[in-house]
């Protein structure tokens, strides 16, 4: 049986991951947010996040 730790080694599950932070970081910003605010947020490493940050 698959379990939640299971599901989130999948390529699948990461790719969705990266796609809704590529979104939503940028909006964030612009909200008002800081990097180190998502990070927090969002239980991340900020050099995770630095990615997504400059993407808009």
């Amino acid at each position: 049986m698959w379990g939640r730790d299971d599901l989130r080694k999948t390529r699948v599950y990461q790719e969705g991951q990266e796609e809704i932070l590529e979104k939503t970081v940028p909006l964030l910003l612009e909200k008002g947010m800081t990097i180190e605010d998502i990070a927090q947020h969002f239980k991340l490493p900020i050099e995770t996040l630095q990615k997504f940050a400059s993407q808009k």
